[in-house]
C-alpha cells in the first residue's frame, strides 16, 4: 500500500477460486477516504462504460454458471454476487457517474473489473485473429487501468 493514498484497494481475490470450477471463494475490499476524490474524478464517460461491460460481461458467465449442475451453496453465493453486480450495473447505466457510487458499491467495481480480467484470461484462445485479440487485450488493460486508478 502507498502511504497517503485516498483509496487503498485489496484484491484478496475475486469471485473465482483456484480450480477449474470457479467456486466464488474470494473478494475485493476498497476502503475510500472521502478527503480528495482526484482518482475518480479522471473517470471518463468511456471508462464507465468498460466498467459496465465488466459487470455485464461477469453477470452473463454467473448466468451460464447457474445453468449447470452446481451445489447449493455455490448457487446461493453466485446469485448473491449477481444481485450486486446487478445493482451497481443498473445504477451506473441511471446516473453513468461513479460518484453516485457508495464505498460498498465501488468494492463490487472493482471485484466486476477483476473478474472481468479473469475471465478474458480463462477464455483468450489462439485462434482470434490479430484485430481481434488486440481488442480484447485493450479491454483486459482498460479493465486492469481502473483497477490501477481506483488503488491510488
Amino acid at each position: 500500500m502507498r502511504p497517503g493514498a485516498n483509496l487503498w484497494y485489496n484484491i484478496r481475490n475475486s469471485r473465482f477460486g483456484q480450480n477449474s470450477n470457479k467456486i466464488p471463494a474470494r473478494s475485493a475490499t476498497l476502503i475510500l477516504n472521502t478527503g480528495n476524490m482526484k482518482s475518480l474524478a479522471s473517470i471518463t464517460d468511456k471508462d464507465i462504460e468498460t466498467i459496465k461491460m465488466a459487470l455485464n460481461d461477469s453477470i452473463s458467465d454467473m448466468n451460464f454458471e447457474l445453468k449447470q449442475k452446481i451445489s447449493p451453496e455455490k448457487k446461493n453465493s453466485l446469485l448473491d454476487f449477481k444481485a450486486k453486480y446487478s445493482r451497481v450495473f443498473d445504477k451506473l447505466k441511471q446516473s453513468g457517474s461513479i460518484y453516485a457510487l457508495t464505498e460498498t458499491e465501488l468494492d463490487i467495481v472493482a471485484g466486476g473489473l477483476n473478474d472481468a480480467i479473469d475471465l478474458i484470461e480463462d477464455n483468450l484462445t489462439d485462434d482470434l485473429s490479430e484485430e481481434e485479440s488486440l481488442e480484447i487485450l485493450g479491454y483486459k488493460n482498460d479493465c486492469q487501468r481502473l483497477i490501477d486508478l481506483l488503488s491510488l
